[in-house]
């Protein structure tokens, strides 16, 4: 695997404003370098495939770990993740001698705090080739269900704003995605009543052998969430520990599936005593069963979906921290005069403005890549 899959560092904060030079010339260089062997490749006819995955979730729970797992350096530290990080694994595309394809691997750091940056991966440029990985904590209970929630809702937010402005160019962006999702759910009974994320999706629930120790109604009320929730929006759910190594394969299964292509078997292990494993599809409501409450609750109007149900149960026995569910809610100190840093100001400056020249270079490598295979095709 070591030999297929290379992978770049990831960058750390310039300190000064030479660092940042430099570091703009090294993206530059490595781009351009990309760029000729390319067009050497197209001018043979061939092409290759990129893809995006973005990992977005709660602190701590886990997504350095998978990154380096996943990129063959399980041996390094993993560091905090200040913003967004950004690293790239590569594999030679079947029948062919030469070409790679690329996968490129996003990372938000903060929590939901920053969730704004998912804007830089999520585009209307790539909002086909784009996959999404939401990491909840399992030893964070009381962060859980306002992780998901504020994710999820900033996702479809996101992709509803992006297939508008993509239409304007590609009219059928909209069913090229129903049709992606039509694919990844066929068959399930379940197909009509869903609200499935558009872009393929998996919800990494991590420290399973913190979950080990719970009482078992409590795992029974953590894992049937977590299953309603994934089922209902479309996604894989998947529970991990760096002490699991069959969690560890499946990770990377579906990581290879989201990035190079890497084909996935439709299955459900939920037995509580192992890592849950559900890709996507293969639940149902029936499986699940509804939300152990009384009578009276269960015909509460206030509760007009079985997503409420679900909410209400689990917020019932993890009350969940409010000062966390909106970060508009919090004091932003950033802002306060009080606190003014104008070094780490003028740092974040630079950070945002890299990050969007990344993002507008490999926008622009993108539509570059796509108009010469244009040609060659005519």
């Amino acid at each position: 695997m070591a030999n297929d899959r290379k992978y770049k560092e990831e960058v750390d904060e310039p300190t000064t404003s030479r660092d940042a030079e430099n570091l703009t010339r090294i993206l530059l260089w490595n781009l351009a370098a990309e760029k000729v062997r390319d067009k050497e490749i197209s001018d043979k006819g061939e092409t290759s495939e990129e893809k995006n995955l973005i990992f977005v979730g709660s602190r701590e729970s886990g997504k350095s770990s998978i990154i380096l797992n996943y990129t063959d350096r399980s041996n390094e530290t993993s560091k905090p993740t200040i913003a967004l990080d950004y690293t790239f694994c590569r594999k030679a595309k079947s029948g062919s001698s030469v070409l790679k394809n690329v996968g490129h691997i996003f990372e938000l750091g903060e929590g939901t705090f920053l969730l704004k940056l998912i804007d830089v991966v999520v585009n209307p440029e790539n909002i086909l080739n784009t996959s999404v990985i939401i990491t909840v904590d399992l030893s964070k209970l009381s962060e859980m269900w306002i992780t998901l929630e504020t994710v999820i809702a900033y996702l479809k937010a996101r992709i509803k704003e992006c297939v508008k402005e993509a239409n304007r160019h590609d009219p059928t962006i909209k069913d090229q995605l129903k049709k992606a999702i039509q694919q990844r759910l066929s068959g399930n009974p379940d197909e009509s009543k869903l609200e499935p994320i558009a872009l393929p999706t998996a919800i990494v629930a991590s420290k399973y052998d913190i979950f080990e120790k719970y009482e078992p109604e409590k795992q029974k009320i953590i894992s049937k969430t977590l299953r309603f929730v994934a089922h209902y929006f479309g996604a894989s759910l998947i529970f991990s520990s760096n002490r699991n190594e069959t969690s560890a394969i499946r990770l990377k299964s579906m990581m290879n599936n989201f990035l190079l292509d890497g084909s996935i078997t439709r299955q459900a292990k939920i037995e509580t005593s192992k890592p849950i494993f559900v890709t996507f599809g293969a639940d149902t409501f029936e499986s699940i069963g509804l939300p152990p409450l009384s009578a009276s609750e269960l015909n509460d109007p206030s509760h007009k979906t079985l997503l409420d149900l679900w909410k209400y149960l689990f917020c019932r026995h993890f009350p969940q921290e409010e000062s966390k569910k909106d970060p508009s809610l919090l004091e932003d100190f950033g802002r306060d005069p009080q606190f003014e840093e104008s070094s780490v100001d003028i740092l974040r400056e630079q950070k945002m403005k890299e990050l969007e020249n990344l993002r507008e270079i490999l926008v622009k490598r993108r539509q570059n890549t796509q108009t010469t295979s244009i040609q060659i095709i005519n």
